[in-house]
């Protein structure tokens, strides 16, 4: 028997169920820059039905959306500040690090040379070599006397020294520029003076040889078995460090 108040089977009885409402939580999506949580979106379901959005909450979306390209931006704009500062730096260690060459050049050289300089670290052709002397109101270096040739490889006995493991010596741009050459007329060797070679020199063991076919026409020095053998002739093509010669005032 059914009542007017309960309805019932097999005499067990039940309420009906009113007014009752089930409830979703929201759900949050998340857009993440790095480790930033930029925007968070929420949706709301009610009764099983998606609730009309306001027009704010429909702004929300394009609102994040510009919000994260402003920060890409932002961050993008930071990245390339990061690397100009990087790069800045390194200029500046590298500038640092030739004025210290410079000073120190300038103080081996008046050790035993009172009007010379040194390209110390910076390597030219014969050409460009002379011409950064003579802009410094020099000339590449004469070397005609045995005080001179001492003092010059005294000079590079403090600067760095031929790697004996290549073989042939020659075989890569060693040493350094001095003011000789025999470019006018092969084997007449002339010092940027317009003084003609006249004792022999101080050239190592079968130098100078005019070697290859570009030949060899620019006199070089460098430290390599003993001060009376230290000069030979390079490609003026080549490019190497250089040593000018001031005149006393």
């Amino acid at each position: 028997m059914i009542s007017n108040d309960d309805y019932s089977t097999d005499g067990k009885s039940f309420h009906p169920v009113t007014g009752s409402k089930v409830c979703l939580p929201f759900k949050y999506p998340v857009i993440w820059i790095g480790n930033n949580v930029l925007a968070v979106l929420s949706l709301s379901i009610t009764g099983g039905s998606v609730s009309n959005e306001s027009s704010t909450q429909q702004m929300i979306p394009q609102t994040l959306i510009i919000e994260v390209k402003h920060l890409q931006r932002m961050q993008s704009e930071a990245i390339k500040s990061e690397e100009m500062a990087k790069q800045a730096l390194e200029t500046e260690v590298i500038i640092h690090q030739q004025l210290k060459l410079q000073l120190y050049c300038v103080h081996i050289l008046s050790a035993f040379w009172k009007h010379a300089v040194s390209s110390c670290g910076i390597f030219e052709t014969w050409s460009d070599s002379r011409a950064d002397c003579i802009g410094r109101g020099a000339d590449l270096a004469v070397i005609d006397n045995l005080e001179e040739q001492v003092g010059a490889v005294s000079l590079f006995e403090n600067l760095p020294k031929l790697d004996r493991s290549v073989r042939p010596w020659w075989s890569r741009p060693v040493g350094v520029w001095i003011g000789i050459t025999d470019i006018q007329t092969e084997g007449t060797w002339v010092w940027v003076n317009n003084v003609t070679l006249q004792d022999g020199g101080y050239w190592i063991q079968g130098e100078p040889n005019n070697h290859g076919a570009q030949g060899e026409d620019c006199g070089a020095l460098i430290n390599i078995d003993t001060p009376m053998r230290t000069w030979f002739d390079g490609n003026c093509q080549d490019a190497r460090e250089w040593l000018c010669e001031m005149q006393p005032n």
